[in-house]
């Protein structure tokens, strides 16, 4: 069997030593969710805050002062939660590259390769909602959602990626 070769580099950073190739399809995990989660949050403390700090302005005195000084705090708490959450999950590496060699899963630290050659089937698990690659007997089971795509899309092209590979067209 031919499959697509590339030259024998690798990223310093990566114990498993996975040769860099290129990329023929890039899918990432869909993060709106929890992305979503850290807006509601900014929402929810936004609106809470500038209720407190409505009562600086319409009440007079300590007792409203202190509101006002929580109603602040909030907002700017809130903000910040939400930023810092939101920053964090979009700087996260996570995605599956359909490669000329292989399929690569990239979840934070977690990286899982399949060469080509080793894969037998790639399909959608209807019943676990899931991207399935058969390896020798064995299943990789992604049941992460990726943005814009769905499972049976991904497997599809991973097959006529595959097939392409095997049979030298890369």
């Amino acid at each position: 069997m031919a499959i697509a070769h590339v030259r024998a580099r690798v990223d310093p950073e990566d114990p498993l030593e996975i040769p860099l190739a290129p990329i023929v399809e890039w899918y990432r995990i869909d993060a709106t969710r929890r992305i979503g989660v850290f807006l509601a949050i900014g929402a929810v403390s936004m609106s809470i805050g500038m209720v407190a700090v409505a009562g600086l302005v319409v009440g007079h005195g300590l007792a409203s002062l202190a509101w006002g000084l929580v109603g602040i705090a909030i907002v700017l708490g809130g903000g910040a939660v939400t930023v810092l959450g939101t920053m964090r999950i979009l700087w996260e590496e996570s995605y599956l590259a359909l490669r000329v060699d292989g399929a690569l899963f990239v979840r934070g630290e977690q990286r899982r390769y399949a060469r080509w050659d080793d894969v037998e089937d790639v399909r959608h698990d209807v019943e676990r909602d899931a991207l399935v690659i058969v390896r020798s007997g064995h299943e990789w089971v992604l049941p992460h959602r990726f943005a814009g795509v769905s499972h049976e899309q991904i497997a599809k092209s991973a097959r006529a990626i595959r097939r392409r590979a095997i049979h030298g067209m890369y």
